[in-house]
């Protein structure tokens, strides 16, 4: 599933109710609301990737320098650094490498760099015993790129996020699982032949950011109650459980961002 944003308003406290404004292609079969979403995934890189702060060290990388960093090694300079291989294996974690095209395919000299220990847990130990799930860190700044995965369809994405926008994390867009429109990297592989044989990546829970399919802080959305269309924009209401409605305005803030998200008909 591809996580949508909307904007939550509170004209009225009433308990069951969500009131979100969402793009015009908000869908019926919504059937979860993260809670707070942005804010718990900002709290919990803040530590570790500075998320939030004027080095663009934490979200999606644009290409344009500014989330240039050793943890993600693009824009060593492939002409300046040796191409990733198994040697990465015995190297330092942050050392740069240049993404060996007949392994990973790639576009520009800013994205085709990386790092050894991305190239390690990414193509060397995927689909291995020694595959490690990748960290929510990892998953925010899309610095990984899973084995298994190939360039999700344009069918698949939005506009806001197709490859012209968000090239990461090889410069040709994001990676989906073969033939489908679900993430190259989801906790729902933990265990499963997807991880264990084709090479996709486990995310690490709990890791509340656009595209992860962790449940940590999500409540379920009972029924759509009603819809209108304004414009370009569609207010639509939810119900859900008194209890989680509580939930949802205990980390509400101002302003705040949630994600709505269903199951694609063909995840897996």
């Amino acid at each position: 599933p591809v996580a949508r944003r909307s904007i939550l308003h509170m004209p009225h406290a009433t308990a069951g109710l969500l009131l979100l404004t969402a793009l015009a292609c908000a869908s019926a079969e919504t059937v979860s609301v993260d809670a707070a979403g942005n804010a718990k995934a900002a709290e919990s890189s803040a530590e570790t990737c500075g998320a939030g702060d004027d080095q663009g060290k934490c979200g999606f990388d644009d290409g344009s320098g500014s989330y240039a960093s050793v943890e993600t090694g693009r824009g060593a300079g492939t002409d300046k650094v040796s191409t990733c291989g198994e040697w990465c294996a015995g190297a330092e974690a942050n050392a740069p490498c240049a993404i060996d095209t007949t392994v990973m395919p790639c576009k520009g000299e800013y994205w085709c760099t990386t790092t050894c220990a991305l190239w390690t847990v990414s193509i060397l130990e995927a689909a291995t015993p020694a595959a490690r799930p990748l960290t929510c860190e990892q998953f925010i700044r899309t610095s990984a790129f899973p084995r298994g995965g190939e360039v999700c369809s344009d069918s698949c994405l939005l506009n806001e996020i197709k490859p012209s926008r968000y090239p990461a994390p090889t410069g040709l867009g994001f990676l989906c699982a073969p033939g489908t429109c679900d993430p190259a990297v989801q906790n729902r592989y933990n265990g499963t032949f997807k991880a264990t044989e084709l090479g996709l990546a486990v995310l690490e829970c709990p890791c509340n950011w656009f595209g992860s399919d962790c449940s940590d802080d999500w409540v379920a959305v009972e029924r759509v109650l009603r819809k209108e269309r304004l414009g370009d924009f569609e207010t639509t209401v939810f119900g859900v459980s008194e209890a989680d409605w509580q939930r949802v305005m205990a980390e509400h803030r101002p302003g705040g961002v949630v994600r709505v998200q269903a199951p694609s008909p063909t995840a897996w």
